[in-house]
């Protein structure tokens, strides 16, 4: 599946769950990744997801409210969106996700998890996916703007490649929890099962 990938040194894991020191990127700057909760925060969940991925979809719908109510809210720990794009299609769904105001982020990446199918499928992506943008409030003009920053689009795939190399991430959706120095990656889309292997992490 196109939304399994490997990457150049990273870890390789046997099992669902890889830990280990974290390991310092070059020029590691996730400026404008999409934020939950307290800056502050004792900890850092990092949510390896992409628009294009099922799963993802699933996650998104199912996992994230609980995340943000039984971690967030309770100030455990702040989410990081790490988006993952590897297509164009993808890759324009993510830049519109960046350039949307951030109150409406959740609405925008909820109606493009929701018709996934549609925009995938579509030989005409772009009318699709900036229709999605234009029902939570951006212009053509903004859309316009947005999708020929290739500053954006770089910016975006810089953050994907050093983040999913330093913490060995090889497939979507993938949980990373950062806490004292110390890393551990997990991975699929049960809720009750990431809920409770997070809260061992960060007890």
């Amino acid at each position: 599946m196109r939304f399994i990938f490997a990457f150049l040194s990273v870890i390789l894991c046997a099992t669902t769950v890889c830990a280990g020191d974290i390991r310092i990127a070059d020029s590691l700057k996730p400026t404008d990744l999409r934020v939950i909760g307290q800056e502050n925060a004792p900890a850092t969940l990092y949510i390896f997801t992409s628009l294009s991925c099922p799963h993802c979809s699933a996650y998104h719908a199912d996992v994230m409210p609980a995340l943000q109510d039984e971690i967030v809210q309770p100030g455990l720990a702040k989410l990081i969106l790490v988006d993952m794009p590897y297509d164009a299609r993808t890759m324009m769904g993510t830049m519109l996700s960046r350039c949307v105001v951030p109150t409406q982020y959740d609405a925008f990446v909820t109606v493009v998890f929701e018709n996934q199918a549609m925009w995938q499928n579509s030989s005409t992506p772009r009318p699709v996916l900036t229709g999605y943008a234009k029902l939570v409030g951006m212009t053509d003009e903004q859309i316009n703007r947005c999708l020929s920053d290739k500053s954006l689009q770089k910016e975006i795939m810089k953050q994907r490649d050093n983040l999913a190399n330093l913490y060995g991430v090889r497939g979507m959706p993938s949980t990373v929890i950062v806490k004292n120095g110390k890393y551990k990656l997990l991975t699929g889309t049960d809720k009750e099962a990431l809920i409770a292997a997070i809260k061992k992490e960060l007890n």
